[in-house]
């Protein structure tokens, strides 16, 4: 019997978990405001729907998930036409939000959170081994999400809320922090008539190395060893460009104070 899941947002997660599904033997119902979106999420399979009216979400799937904003998700619970029965099972996907919040609208609830930045119409490599992280209500709901899961990823993991929170932290620290630096970095290269795509092997030699390494351990340039004449001869280049400016100063400081008695 083929497993049924009733999808509630059209966004960056709900678009990879619905790719996901497209491979395995699932039917799929995705509910969206806007029809227009139907092309991103119904291709080649008569077993995914789309609709546009939430009065005509599917009423016995095996699980509902919210693939939503964390603010929209109580509101998004809000709505549901109908109670959920006890077989059912009702998820959210944010990193950030309890599981809790979904406690009023079903008995069995959790979260199925992908440590990823996902981006509609891009594909992620090595899409089978993404990291998911379950957080079940109680045993039930964590046996049913497992088997939904095993149906995206093969890499799972298991967290309460208060765990799953602190590596959504570490998951914005390490990703959205660093690519903010990558996209300033872009910036400063095209302004000042650089190929960007040089850097590109010492960003993968760097993320390489921390497979098998303590990031402290791999630590390099003029802050780690003192050098502040060079710290601040690169300030001075970069009088014109604050932000850049800004971090650089701060993590040459927090550096120091890592490495330099």
């Amino acid at each position: 019997m083929k497993t049924s899941v009733v999808i509630v947002g059209t966004g960056n997660v709900a678009w990879h978990i619905c790719n996901r599904l497209r491979h395995e033997d699932c039917s799929v119902q995705i509910f969206g405001r806007h029809p227009d979106q139907v092309r991103d999420f119904i291709r080649d399979t008569s077993d995914f729907s789309y609709i546009s009216d939430r009065e005509h979400l599917q009423r016995d799937a095996d699980y509902y998930l919210l693939c939503v904003k964390d603010d929209d998700i109580i509101q998004v619970a809000n709505e549901l036409p109908f109670k959920l029965k006890r077989h059912q099972v009702l998820v959210h996907t944010s990193g950030s939000m309890t599981s809790e919040v979904l406690a009023p609208y079903a008995d069995h609830y959790g979260v199925l959170w992908p440590i990823m930045s996902l981006k509609k119409h891009f594909e992620v490599q090595q899409a089978t081994h993404v990291p998911y992280v379950i957080t079940g209500s109680d045993a039930e709901a964590e046996y049913k999400l497992t088997r939904l899961a095993t149906k995206i990823s093969e890499s799972l993991s298991y967290a309460d809320d208060a765990q799953r929170q602190k590596m959504h932290l570490m998951a914005v620290v390490t990703n959205n922090f660093t690519n903010h630096l990558f996209a300033l970095a872009y910036k400063y290269c095209k302004e000042n008539h650089i190929n960007f795509n040089n850097f590109i092997p010492i960003i993968n030699e760097t993320v390489s190395r921390m497979q098998d390494m303590d990031p402290k351990d791999m630590q390099t340039g003029p802050a780690s060893r003192g050098d502040q004449s060079t710290i601040n001869r690169h300030l001075e280049m970069l009088e014109s460009d604050e932000a850049l400016a800004q971090l650089y100063a701060y993590f040459s400081r927090s550096i120091q104070k890592m490495y330099i008695p």
